[in-house]
């Protein structure tokens, strides 16, 4: 009878926290957005609707991590057949840099899931009468949140800039969560890679002799292979480590071959500086490049340029950086790998200039004092790449 009584209070629990919620399914959720928006529904009528709905900042962050998992296997719709596999060794990289977003705002959200409160049910009929804008916070939240199923990617460039503050063109790219500029993790090695302590290298021998290691650079910049010995291999390119295997493997190893690949690779720490949202340290995946780096600071500040960000490695500068360069052309000039303790610095704009009219993209841009008035209109009226 006990056993019943438990029963019945937890499923009248389940039954009134999920009344306040949305009636919605994830799916037609998403089919509700871009259909709506395929009949030329506004955002903010889109948005509104949905929180009246009673659709939730859990539930639209649900649905995204579905769709990024589904982007991950390979087609949209895929089922996850990786669930209760077991665990297969692999030598596919990880990213394993620091992560921009934070998930406590998330985790004390799930924590609260299932409080009852009295007046939930009035909260939710109040949440239907009412209409939203860009000075709610519900809806500022779930109008960032949306970006993914929504079909333009350009949003940032097409937004009506707000009362009081100016739209400078490009300020926003470092804002977009599906923009990360993270490298690619598992790409084939550029042969100019610097090993360094943490990195993961992957010993092969076929041939005559059958043997595979795999061994982590220690601080001082060795690895140890059993009945060899101690070999140095920090500071040297894979081209290079290359070699130097051959040169001490080879005369144990007559009549095999001698590969060597990377394999976790280590971490980083890059220093941001000058005018930028977040300056400060950051731990990043050896990979990472100085737009990664930019995306991790949160972009300029406002008063930051894009026009000349510059790296530094000890103490000489090794490039710099025309974020305009990738807005309008589509390359990424000067954007190197990064090393260890570089610095990354953003110093003042050198101009902004105000234009307004019938161009495509009317509002300030970023010149530098050598550029002319015919420079603007070209960056105003260009197509995206």
């Amino acid at each position: 009878m006990k056993r019943i009584t438990i029963f019945i209070i937890c499923l009248l629990l389940t039954t009134a926290s999920t009344w306040a919620q949305s009636g919605m399914t994830d799916n037609q959720v998403m089919d509700y957005v871009i259909e709506q928006n395929a009949n030329g529904v506004s955002r903010q009528q889109i948005v509104t609707q949905l929180i009246q709905r009673g659709v939730t900042m859990d539930q639209i962050r649900r649905i995204q991590k579905k769709y990024q998992k589904q982007i991950k296997n390979g087609a949209l719709g895929a089922e996850d057949i990786t669930a209760g596999s077991k665990a297969v060794k692999t030598r596919m990289r990880e990213a394993n840099g620091e992560k921009r977003e934070e998930q406590a705002k998330i985790d004390q959200k799930k924590a609260s899931q299932f409080r009852i409160k009295d007046s939930k049910m009035e909260d939710y009929k109040k949440k239907q009468r009412r209409t939203y804008d860009e000075n709610d916070k519900d809806f500022v939240e779930m109008d960032e949140a949306i970006d993914f199923m929504m079909p333009d990617s350009l949003r940032y460039f097409q937004e009506k800039e707000k009362e009081g503050k100016r739209k400078i063109f490009g300020h926003d790219v470092f804002n977009n969560k599906n923009l990360t500029f993270e490298s690619s993790m598992n790409l084939a090695t550029p042969q100019n890679y610097r090993l360094g302590p943490g990195d993961a290298v992957n010993v092969d021998i076929w041939g005559a002799s059958q043997e595979s290691v795999t061994e982590v650079i220690s601080p001082d910049g060795t690895i140890t292979i059993e009945d060899i010995g101690v070999i140095q291999l920090g500071g040297l390119s894979v081209s290079q480590a290359k070699a130097r295997l051959k040169k001490v493997l080879g005369p144990r190893y007559q009549g095999s071959q001698i590969d060597l690949t990377l394999g976790q690779t280590r971490t980083i720490t890059v220093n941001i500086m000058g005018e930028v949202k977040v300056p400060g340290t950051y731990t990043m995946s050896a990979f990472a490049t100085v737009y990664n780096a930019l995306y991790m600071a949160g972009g300029p500040n406002e008063i930051g340029t894009l026009r000349n960000v510059k790296v530094f490695r000890r103490g000489r500068q090794v490039t710099s950086v025309d974020v305009y360069d990738f807005l309008l052309n589509g390359k990424l000039t000067g954007d190197v790998r990064l090393q260890d303790n570089d610095v990354i610095t953003v110093g003042p704009y050198e101009a902004l200039v105000n234009i307004t009219g019938k161009v495509k993209r009317p509002m300030f841009y970023e010149m530098k004092k050598t550029e002319s008035a015919a420079t603007l209109l070209r960056y105003a009226l260009a197509n995206l790449t």
